[in-house]
Order: C-alpha cells, then sequence, then structure tokens
C-alpha cells in the first residue's frame, strides 16, 4: 500500500495561538478573516483548516480513524468489495483531512 504523507496545515503552536483568539474570530467573523487571511498570507491549507474548524461541516479525527479502518480492513482483505486502488485512495483522503485538523487531544 502506498504511504501518502501530509505535512500538518498549522503547527501545534500555530493552532494554540489560532483557537486561543477562537472566540474573538467567532464575534467578529468578517474582521477576523481579513486578519487571519493577512497573518497567514497564501498559505490557503492553513485558511481551510482554520474555517473547517469546529464547523458543522468540518472534518474530526473520528472521521480520519474511521478511514483508516475502513483502508486498513480493505487492505487486510477483510472488506472484499473494495479494490486496492480505493482503499489507497480512502487512505489518502484520511491523510488530506488529517492534516486539516488541529492535534488529537490528549
Amino acid at each position: 500500500m502506498t504511504q501518502f504523507v501530509y505535512t500538518s496545515a498549522l503547527s501545534a503552536d500555530e493552532w494554540g495561538h489560532w483557537l486561543k483568539d477562537d472566540a474573538e474570530l467567532m464575534d467578529g467573523l468578517d474582521g477576523a478573516c481579513d486578519r487571519v487571511a493577512y497573518s497567514l498570507g497564501q498559505n490557503h491549507q492553513a485558511l481551510a483548516a482554520l474555517a473547517l474548524n469546529d464547523a458543522p461541516f468540518g472534518f474530526t479525527w473520528d472521521d480520519v480513524d474511521l478511514l483508516h479502518g475502513v483502508a486498513y480492513r480493505a487492505a487486510q482483505k477483510q472488506v472484499r468489495s473494495i479494490t486496492p486502488e480505493q482503499y489507497e485512495a480512502l487512505a489518502d483522503l484520511a491523510g488530506r483531512i488529517a492534516a486539516l485538523l488541529p492535534p488529537r487531544k490528549p
């Protein structure tokens, strides 16, 4: 199975900085979006991660774990209806989503 490696959208310190200001971001979203966009520049991955964080349409570590679980079971031939290309795509999708999430909470 191909191993996909993605760089996290934000470091743990950056997540801490932006999540600390989360209440302020939600109070004045229009101005805050401009401030975040200016601070992050062309880092569109970081902007996407912050936009999806805690949003009802966003992703969670449970989603990543589910995708990895299905991909692993398919790779072990426990799920016969998924082709090798499909389980590689699931693992790839899980990696891309994980790159948009803040660090796991202990």
